[in-house]
């Protein structure tokens, strides 16, 4: 399934709330009596390491976002890894296009 796509989904929204990697760091040690390090964190955000359940129940907690949004999130990331550059690029424009349309269509 997506599992492997948790890390990226909850780096995405860490950022997201503009966390830096120290803090959430400190808060997941805090909520879960573990002692976490930085580079393991890293791994765990770029895929490399395993999520195990409670952390990722801690990650969520400590970021305020639902468990369901970061599994659409991770299933979201997982399915565009599958698409070739030029199928990104053309999802890419049509995101652009449409923004462009809702940026103008708001000043009506």
């Amino acid at each position: 399934m997506f599992e492997a796509f948790w890390g990226s989904a909850l780096k995405v929204r860490r950022v997201y709330r503009e966390m830096d990697q120290e803090e959430l760091l400190h808060q997941l040690n805090e909520r879960t009596g573990r002692n976490l390090s930085l580079a393991l964190l890293n791994g765990m955000e770029q895929r490399l390491k395993v999520i195990d359940q409670e952390l990722f129940d801690a990650w969520c907690d400590v970021l305020d976002c639902s468990q369901a949004t970061i599994l659409k999130d991770a299933q979201s990331l997982e399915q565009s890894s599958r698409l070739s550059k030029e199928d990104k690029w053309r999802v890419f424009i049509q995101e652009l296009d449409y923004l462009n349309w809702k940026s103008e269509h708001q000043d009506d």
